[in-house]
């Protein structure tokens, strides 16, 4: 399963976005050119938000 959501990258600052439609400018730098990435599994997103916060993603399941 995929989030359904665009996965973006700036194509002048390499800042991310996902989301539903192509923003009009990245809120970082102002560029207007996005770059798609290949999306992703769900569970590879949500491990990816576990890793910042110090935690492995197999915590996220035992947390509940």
């Amino acid at each position: 399963m995929t989030t359904g959501l665009l996965q973006l990258r700036c194509a002048r600052c390499r800042y991310g976005a996902s989301c539903r439609t192509m923003p009009d400018r990245c809120p970082m730098c102002g560029g207007s050119m996005w770059e798609a990435e290949e999306p992703r599994d769900v569970a590879e997103f949500l491990a990816d938000l576990d890793r910042p916060l110090g935690r492995e993603p197999a915590e996220r399941l035992n947390d509940r």
